[in-house]
């Protein structure tokens, strides 16, 4: 048995060699193949089998745990949870929330439909984490800005109340991890809201769609996001590849409002991101384009060698910004022209274009907002130097050489060091004072120097007025100035024209077109300050305080109210001289010397006066009197009138008296008509009646016949008054 035994197990073995020598022939790749197959099979099989096997649902509150802890809000996946671990590890979760910062206006920071991470797991022996793919869908991000500055989007805070800006992590802390890859990340149906306490208002940024990869360990990231914002498509695309010194970035966003285009680089020097390189901006279909140059580094923006094309103009600059609190700017830039009504359109279509990309679906809160809290600020300060060579304003005037030399003060007023300009007709401006940004409105004070006063009017056409054309050419404006986009005041305000003389305050309405004038005049010359050969001269005083409005076709004297006190120092009256005349009726002793006064009269002559003044009273454009006053060494005349300044008419009575001539009846004079030609009216009757009787009364005494020197009279008496006055 033994030997029998000895037997077969020798042929076994024989057997074994024999096929050992088979298998030993060389058939390259054919058995490593196969073994390696069955090697895979074996462990991913075995690694699908154990995914499968998984109960993932167990692992989700360590999971929801863990990312608390590191959020420090509170996460719940409410959704299924599920993955496999080979080939590849990948991890799927749905309806995941992220808490919001206890008493925050929303109840969640985000909330996600489904979450969906592939990892490789080869490169986890290596130390790395390499993840393949993230996609989010439908995620939903709700961001908010409290009143006292925090946010919700800074982790690990407690409550609105206490939120403020996280402290600066150093360079070490905040470098992001090299080990980390992302080959990419995918956005599908994302929205984002932002809040904001102070304005109680709520916008959106919606479809979100995004694409990207992230290699950390060799700095290369490309991108590829799209989004819709108030109704306007926005798109940003771009790469970071290595470079000798850091990083080259090739970044450009797309949207309604244009386009921006950023070519340069990024280095990482201790302490933070810098960045430098060259930029492009067109907005608008190119309604406003720009290009420069950019420098980035310790929180400080510059912006150089920037060159601009807006309405017509071409601008040339430089800017620098600090990110502190408050921002910190230093802007210097020269523009070769502005047409201001070009710049006006430019900027309406710009805003608006603007207002509709940035807030067009903005809802504000029914709560009550808190307006002081709430008061427009701009949140800066800095400097500011602009010059133009030349701008055109409106009513075709154009300024050389305008200058703006400008800084912020507190956040809500910007004080205007100098604002001047050369103006037509030998001419200047400047303006100072402080802007409130949140009311718009400027107060400070303006000088208006007139060197060449015709030469301003022709450039502004209205050259053919032949009243202002005969002022003298020098003028000056001393006022101090207040004004808003609704109204302008000047006030205490002394302008100097020639040898005219005024001061007061005006203002005028642009809403309501209405004006308003409080102060006086003063010329010594009325007929050289109306550059008219007038009967009347004297030194001309007038206060006014009157208020009125303006319409399509100009000034709506129906609108006019007030009072107005004239007066008239130290003049004269031409074309008569009331003395020869006073003197002449005491001479009428006999026939032959009335018979001269009834043939010659007194035509030619001057009459001086002391004063001659009126108070009126305007109402709907209607001026009424009732204390007209002239006095001189001959007269005195006092009477009323009224002057109808639609029509442009006059209707004046006075009452004349010879002061020589105590028993001579008042003359009546009437001025009536229109303004520009007058018509006078003398009522004779009760003066031809008096030197009538008197020359008969001395006829009778000298024996002459009464009759025939009654009938020479009653001929004549039509002219007598006439002739006196040298009508």
């Amino acid at each position: 048995r033994l030997q029998i035994t000895t037997k077969k197990w020798m042929a076994h073995m024989l057997f074994l060699q024999r096929s050992a020598a088979s298998v030993a022939k060389p058939r390259p790749g054919r058995n490593y193949v196969f073994w390696l197959a069955i090697l895979l099979a074996l462990v991913f099989g075995g690694g699908a089998v154990f995914s499968a096997l998984v109960d993932w649902q167990k692992y989700k509150p360590m999971i929801e745990a863990k990312a608390a802890e590191a959020l420090g809000r509170t996460v719940s996946i409410r959704g299924k949870i599920g993955g496999t671990l080979f080939p590849i590890t990948k991890i799927t979760a749905e309806d995941i929330i992220i808490a919001n910062v206890p008493d925050g206006k929303a109840e969640q920071f985000l909330t996600l439909q489904q979450l969906t991470v592939e990892l490789s797991p080869m490169s986890l022996l290596s130390g790395q984490v390499d993840v393949l793919r993230i996609d989010l869908t439908a995620p939903k991000i709700y961001l908010e800005e409290y009143r006292d500055g925090g946010n919700n989007w800074q982790f690990g805070m407690a409550a609105p109340a206490a939120a403020k800006t996280a402290a600066p992590q150093s360079a070490q802390e905040s470098a992001a991890p090299a080990w980390l890859n992302l080959h990419q990340l995918t956005i599908e149906d994302g929205t984002i809201q932002f809040w904001q306490q102070a304005g109680g208002q709520t916008k959106s940024v919606a479809a979100i769609k995004a694409k990207a990869s992230l290699n950390l360990a060799v700095r290369q990231a490309e991108w590829d996001i799209s989004a819709r914002y108030a109704g306007q498509e926005i798109q940003s695309t771009g790469s970071i590849t290595p470079a000798k010194d850091g990083m080259a970035v090739d970044a450009k966003v797309t949207g309604g409002i244009g386009e921006f285009v950023f070519k340069g680089q990024l280095d990482q020097p201790a302490g933070g991101l810098a960045a430098s390189g060259d930029w492009t901006a067109k907005l608008l279909d190119n309604a406003l384009s720009a290009s420069g140059k950019l420098n980035y580094a310790d929180s400080e923006l510059a912006l150089s060698a920037v060159a601009a094309d807006f309405a017509q103009s071409k601008l040339q600059g430089e800017a620098s910004l600090k990110f502190l609190d408050p921002l910190v700017i230093d802007t210097k830039w020269q523009i070769d022209q502005i047409d201001l009504a070009l710049w006006q359109k430019a900027a309406q279509s710009l805003s608006g274009k603007l207002a509709a990309a940035m807030g067009g679906n903005a809802t504000t809160q029914t709560a009550p907002v808190d307006k002081a809290a709430n008061a427009t600020s701009l949140p800066v300060r800095g400097n500011a130097n602009i010059r133009v060579g030349k701008i055109k304003l409106p009513g075709g005037i154009e300024a050389q050489r305008l200058a703006l030399i400008a800084s912020t003060l507190d956040g809500q007023t910007v004080n205007i060091q100098r604002l001047g300009a050369d103006l037509p007709g030998d001419s200047n401006a400047d303006l100072a004072g402080a802007y409130g940004i949140a009311s718009g409105g400027f107060d400070g004070r303006l000088r208006l120097a007139i060197g060449n006063f015709p030469k301003l009017l022709g450039a502004a056409g209205i050259a053919d007025n032949e009243w202002l054309r005969a002022q003298p050419a020098r003028a000056e404006l001393k006022t101090a100035l207040v004004a808003d986009a609704a109204h302008v005041e000047l006030r205490d305000y002394s302008w100097r024209h020639g040898d005219l003389e005024s001061s007061g305050n005006a203002a005028y309405n642009f809403t309501a077109r209405s004006f308003s004038h409080a102060g006086e005049w003063q010329h010594p010359n009325l007929q050289k300050l109306m550059a008219k050969n007038l009967p009347v001269n004297g030194q001309l005083a007038v206060k006014a305080d009157i208020a009125g409005r303006l319409n399509d076709a100009g000034l709506d004297y129906t609108s006019l109210q007030g009072k107005i006190a004239t007066a008239l120092n130290n003049g004269t009256i031409d074309g008569v001289d009331l003395k020869r005349i006073s003197l002449r009726l005491q001479s009428l002793n006999g026939w032959q010397d009335f018979a001269d006064l009834l043939n010659q009269g007194q035509q030619g002559g001057t009459t001086k006066f002391d004063a001659a003044s009126a108070d009126w009273t305007m109402l709907r454009g209607v001026m009424e009197t009732k204390n007209i006053a002239l006095k001189s060494d001959v007269i005195q005349a006092g009477g009323q009138g009224q002057i109808q300044l639609a029509k442009q008419e006059l209707d004046i009575n006075t009452r004349v008296n010879f002061i020589d001539h105590p028993k001579v009846p008042p003359l009546s004079v009437r001025l009536f008509g229109p303004m520009a030609a007058p018509q006078q009216q003398f009522d004779t009757a009760a003066i031809q009646t008096y030197f009538a009787q008197r020359a008969i009364n001395k006829v009778i005494e000298k024996n002459i016949d009464k009759e025939k020197l009654q009938q020479k009279i009653d001929k004549q008496k039509d002219k007598l008054l006439n002739k006196l006055f040298g009508q």
